[in-house]
């Protein structure tokens, strides 16, 4: 009898095994970074949920189990749901903390921050007509000055509240220093 063992990490050896579903394999059969576990040359592992671990005959596309003293074979459309146990040659494993994982997701972190939801209220609270303010920062629209009909002209963001709703919209400096905005 042998014993699967893997000592090393993924790092050391180029790999992690990894148990991923058989119809997920057999859709990507030629994927040469997930390549499963053979002994000799068609044999795989398999494992059966609620049954136990068989073998996989991969070239057949068969599996041969033993449940309650009985020799069961599975046809290829009954191995859909099992697992099969692969070398990962591409991946690291889920929920990997060596030190080489921790480095890529704080990477993927930074990234990807995005993802993450960045709420900072920055408005500042306005009515038409009011006079416009010079003194702040302002977010000009497309960062550059629109055309208009009395030729290019600076425009910022603005944010109307209309029953509740949030409508976006522009904000400018009229001929009397004014503010005037327009909302669709």
């Amino acid at each position: 009898m042998l014993i699967l063992t893997y000592s090393g990490n993924h790092t050391t050896k180029g790999f992690f095994y990894e148990w991923i579903k058989f119809a997920r394999w057999l859709r990507r059969s030629n994927d040469e970074f997930r390549v499963p576990l053979r002994c000799g040359t068609a044999s795989g592992v398999i494992f059966w949920p609620g049954k136990g671990l068989g073998t996989l005959n991969i070239e057949k596309k068969t599996a041969t189990f033993v449940c309650a003293e009985k020799i069961i074979s599975l046809a290829e459309s009954e191995l859909y749901d099992c697992l099969i146990l692969v070398r990962n040659l591409r991946d690291r494993p889920p929920n990997c903390r060596c030190e080489q994982c921790t480095k890529i997701e704080a990477l993927e972190k930074e990234t990807h921050s995005s993802n993450h939801l960045l709420m900072v209220n920055e408005w500042a609270d306005y009515c038409v007509g009011d006079t416009f303010p010079k003194t702040k920062h302002l977010i000009k629209a497309l960062n550059r000055p629109l055309n208009t009909l009395n030729g290019p002209e600076e425009q910022y963001v603005a944010l109307w509240y209309h029953f509740g709703q949030a409508i976006m919209g522009r904000a400018w400096s009229d001929e009397n220093g004014k503010i005037a905005a327009a909302f669709v």
